[in-house]
């Protein structure tokens, strides 16, 4: 499981203090009762760690003092000064297609597809994003998971210490944390990609004796010393060099429906919103909403089913040219990338080979009164991540097949129908199950307590 990074911050209605995870995409003030939209989090955002590092000063010296005294010739402290450090830090959904001659494989034209499987893991890595050869302070640790984070701006630690230039670019941050080639792999994708600098106090205490002079260099997270023998004045001298970059903050919108104004609940998991008075469907874009196709799949009418909850698809068409071509046509398939809360990222690829090898035909028709508003809740993955499932889906099947270009008007999300039956939730369309203790389906009320 992924570590949760919590961020602190201020209402931007009242200013009350806010304290939300990080990929939060809405969130309610206590406050003054308002709900927001939040945005941002496509960009490499910028924060750090709020230590009261400088009332620290003190315990800091004591520290240094003690390491000096276990050495043989006679030094005093010349300066301490206080230093905050930029970190990339990195988290994600990684999908990864293994070889695998056992299991399930999206087959969509004939038996000689390859046969693989998906290994799935949550990414999270950090690593300093400034040159500064030699020091031995390789990773933020746990501690973004166990501190929380304030938004950076400029300026905000101009008071309290010295900020290093972030001097590693993104693309060369984004080769370290996912390999070289990762533009160009055919066989992984990474879901909900989040790129941050995050930055952390760090105390060089500069030491001169008789004959030489040293830096000890001390995390003032942990108070611990990280180089005992550094060149002296070495993050002094270092920080001259090269310019500091500047990284965006998240942005917060009014958590209204854009087509008629009702308010829309500020649920932080939901990346595709519903609103409940006129059943538009809205997608969190760079500067607030944009708007989405949906639609609903009804069941068979001939199948006599227990009360039904609707689970949200993204769908893309894909062309498959080894098919017959009939009056002059290329054959269409759908594919299929569930798009709601799971607790298993395995159930996400394997529900997409389901319905994807089936091609279930649809029933569609529009969101609206007739189907009650707490039945449908929105979707969790943004269209882009599901592209690239989708493009993982058609590297594993069969390279005759490939995704038709999305436009616009091409984003679309549907319902698909399901029903509890014993432990499992069973779609309307296969009857396939999946165990409830492997997802997190909306919180609907005719659920049992178990699966919400």
């Amino acid at each position: 499981m992924s570590s949760r990074v919590f961020i602190n911050t201020e209402c931007s209605q009242c200013g009350g203090s806010l304290n939300l995870e990080e990929g939060t995409n809405a969130v309610f003030c206590p406050y003054c009762g308002s709900s927001f939209l939040i945005t941002g989090y496509d960009k490499v955002l910028s924060y750090y760690i709020p230590r009261n590092a400088e009332e620290r000063r003190t315990a800091v010296q004591a520290l240094s003092q003690r390491y000096l005294l276990t050495l043989t010739d006679h030094y005093r402290i010349a300066a301490v000064n206080l230093f905050y450090l930029p970190f990339y830090h990195l988290r994600g959904k990684i999908f990864q297609l293994v070889p695998d001659h056992q299991d399930d494989a999206l087959v969509l034209h004939s038996a000689d597809a390859n046969r693989t499987q998906v290994k799935t893991k949550y990414l999270d890595k950090s690593f300093l994003a400034t040159d500064l050869e030699g020091l031995k302070l390789y990773s933020l640790g746990v501690r973004t998971s166990v501190l929380q984070l304030k938004l950076f701006k400029k300026g905000t630690l101009r008071d309290k210490g010295n900020v290093y230039p972030v001097t590693l670019d993104i693309e060369r941050a984004l080769e370290i944390g996912l390999g070289k080639n990762h533009k160009t792999s055919a066989d992984s994708c990474v879901l909900s990609r989040m790129l941050s600098i995050v930055y952390a106090p760090v105390w060089e205490v500069n030491v001169k004796g008789i004959n030489r002079t040293f830096s000890i260099i001390i995390d003032a997270l942990g108070e611990t010393i990280i180089e005992d023998q550094a060149p002296f004045h070495f993050l002094t001298d270092h920080l001259t060099e090269g310019i500091s970059s500047t990284f965006p903050t998240i942005s917060f919108h009014a958590l209204t429906c854009p087509n008629c104004g009702w308010d829309i609940p500020p649920d932080p998991k939901l990346y595709v919103f519903v609103c409940k008075n006129c059943h538009w469907v809205w997608e969190c874009g760079v500067d607030g909403f944009r708007e989405t196709r949906g639609a609903i799949a009804t069941a068979p009418e001939e199948d006599e089913l227990p009360q039904l909850t609707y689970f949200p698809f993204w769908i893309f068409p894909a062309q498959r040219e080894n098919l017959r071509r009939q009056k002059g046509k290329t054959a269409i398939a759908k594919l299929f990338i569930p798009a709601f809360k799971v607790r298993d990222l395995s159930v996400i690829y394997r529900l997409a080979t389901s319905f994807t090898n089936v091609q279930p035909e649809l029933d569609l028709m529009p969101l609206s009164n007739d189907l009650p508003a707490a039945q449908v809740e929105g979707a969790v993955m943004k269209w882009e991540d599901a592209r690239k499932l989708a493009d993982l889906l058609v590297r594993n099947g069969t390279k005759k097949v490939h995704l038709l270009p999305q436009g616009k008007p091409s984003r679309q999300l549907v319902w698909l129908p399901f029903y509890e039956k014993g432990i499992y939730l069973r779609d309307a369309l296969l009857h396939s199950g999946i165990q409830k203790a492997k997802i997190r389906p909306p919180n609907i009320p005719h659920l049992s307590p178990l699966t919400r």
